[in-house]
């Protein structure tokens, strides 16, 4: 899947994001990125920081994600969730912290999110349905 990346002790999606929509939710591929449409506006960065509370919802990090905060770099919206047992490919789950941030794109429809936390395999299944 082209908008999925693995990347260290996390993952990197590539997302084209449809501001504004009637209700939020995956849409599917669209080129080399995951379509997602968002009821937020794009006003004062409420489409963001509901894209990052959609996709904390979706990987796990829950609606108790501790809020969206912009680092001191431009360009960077953070959430940290809580913690979550993830089984994975492990027997035992562990908890791991998940945090999602938005590495680029903050004014476009295009934008880069960094998963920390998760496996490519488990934000797969989250986003599709599928391994």
């Amino acid at each position: 899947m082209p908008w999925l990346r693995s990347d260290g002790d996390g993952v990197v999606l590539t997302l084209h994001i449809q501001p504004g929509a009637k209700k939020t939710g995956i849409v599917g591929p669209h080129g080399e990125a995951l379509k997602i449409r968002l009821a937020a506006p794009p006003v004062d960065g409420k489409a963001n920081a509901a894209l990052i509370a959609f996709i904390s919802s979706q990987v796990g990090a829950g609606k108790t994600a501790s809020g969206v905060s912009r680092s001191t770099a431009p360009s960077r919206t953070t959430a940290s969730g809580c913690t979550k047992p993830l089984a994975d490919t492990q027997r035992t789950p562990q908890k791991q912290k998940i945090s999602v941030t938005l590495l680029s794109g903050e004014t476009s429809r295009q934008k880069r999110l960094r998963i920390d936390g998760v496996s490519a395999a488990a934000v797969r299944l989250a986003f599709t349905g599928s391994e």
